[in-house]
């Protein structure tokens, strides 16, 4: 019962043919490697540098920036979760609120408005003990922008 394993009689013992490989009749074989060029990469142009502690700059919209570990939060779909935040794993969301809607660099018809970033956090339904930890999506406040109508 255990002991050598047989084929089948009905079974081909020939080798199996060799597949090979078809490849377009345009395309030509890599040269050797002691004949490959390198590529040159295009110059890219540097970011500009902005001084952020500069007196000339100033930005538009006040905002009060803020590092949080939220314990509750509502989801993507507007459900209640429990955000895993604990001593060994701490999830922080950096996050930036309007601290109001004109400033005297926002003025007219333009209003400092609230933008809104996606973060996956490890979560839990406290409603379903059996959906265990899971990752969800929960929209928290990224920043501050000063918006005109065009």
């Amino acid at each position: 019962m255990f002991g050598e394993f047989q084929l089948p009689a009905d079974f081909a013992q020939e080798p199996l043919p060799r597949v090979k490989r078809t490849t377009n009749s345009t395309m030509e074989p890599p040269p050797p490697p002691a004949q490959r060029r390198r590529k040159t990469r295009q110059a890219v142009a540097a970011p500009p540098v902005i001084d952020k502690g500069s007196k000339h700059l100033v930005d538009s919209c006040e905002s009060k920036v803020e590092i949080i570990t939220p314990y509750w939060a509502a989801n993507s779909a507007g459900d209640i979760r429990a955000i895993v935040n604990t001593k060994h794993f701490p999830q922080a969301i950096h996050q930036e609120i309007c601290k109001g809607t004109t400033t005297s660099r926002c003025t007219g018809n333009c209003l400092c408005e609230q933008k809104y970033t996606y973060h996956r956090l490890l979560s839990y339904d406290p409603d379903n003990d059996c959906k265990g930890i899971f990752i969800d999506w929960f929209l928290f406040p990224s920043c501050c922008a000063c918006r005109c109508p065009p």
